[in-house]
């Protein structure tokens, strides 16, 4: 229903360190509307390690990127600016998410989309223009989607470690339902595994993934949403292969 992409294409530089790097796309709509699923297509895809995408309605962004010498602004991290909601992303391999009829992720009238896209040197330079596409709501919206995020901040994973184990939590602080479930981790990572604790105590797998493979990054849909009282509590587990048997170190 609309699509979206920068004025120019933004050069990536052959060598250098990982750049996260924000676009703001302004939506020009007069009306507020509800989104349903959106589609990112990489324009460089051997440079996009991947891609979020944020709702600005502060103007903020905006002015950020008038700023910058360049197309776009660099923000490591988030985007520089108080978020007003997220619209969810892109990695390699992950395909559009249609939410079911009634829910949706609010798009303000006026609002800016801000892409911020994580690039990796390939060893040759490239000019990216990444597009986005979002689909409306068809039909009235009366539940909204949020996401939450469950991580380990800190990475640090030894030498010659073939199993190194990292762990994150996240208590659930009012009734909620999960939709769907997206594990990410980088080259290293081998195992995924998010489990739901209940307050009666009984625990539930949410999603496990082994063997994780960095290049099929999908987002796995319920085919029934999953009932997540207040007080459960969100455990997710992940494992890493630093060894030489590991053919992606």
């Amino acid at each position: 229903d609309l699509i979206l992409k920068t004025e120019e294409a933004y050069p990536v530089e052959a060598i250098g360190r990982d750049e996260y790097r924000c676009f703001v796309l302004p939506t020009n709509l007069t009306k507020d509307r509800f989104v349903s699923a959106i589609e990112l297509l990489p324009g460089e895809r051997e440079v996009v390690h991947h891609v979020s995408v944020y709702v600005d309605v502060s103007g903020k962004a905006r002015m950020l990127q008038d700023l910058a010498p360049n197309v776009g602004y660099p923000s490591f991290g988030g985007i520089g600016v108080p978020l007003y909601e997220a619209l969810g992303g892109w990695a390699p391999g992950n395909t559009p998410f249609i939410l079911p009829e009634g829910i949706g992720r609010r798009l303000p009238a006026g609002s800016d989309i801000v892409l911020q896209i994580h690039y990796h040197k390939i060893g040759r330079a490239v000019n990216d223009q990444s597009r986005l596409g979002i689909y409306f709501a068809k039909e009235p919206v009366e539940k909204r989607l949020y996401e939450e995020v469950i991580n380990s901040r800190l990475v640090i994973i030894p030498p010659n470690v073939k199993n190194h184990k990292f762990t994150g939590t996240l208590t659930i602080d009012q009734d909620e339902h999960a939709l769907g479930i997206l594990p990410h981790m980088h080259l290293l990572g081998t195992e995924m595994k998010v489990t739901a604790t209940y307050p009666t105590s009984e625990k539930k797998v949410l999603v496990w993934v082994k063997p994780w493979d960095f290049n099929w990054q999908e987002t796995y849909v319920y085919q029934e949403p999953i009932a997540l009282p207040r007080g459960t509590r969100i455990t997710l587990e992940a494992y890493y292969d630093n060894s030489s048997d590991n053919p992606n170190n």
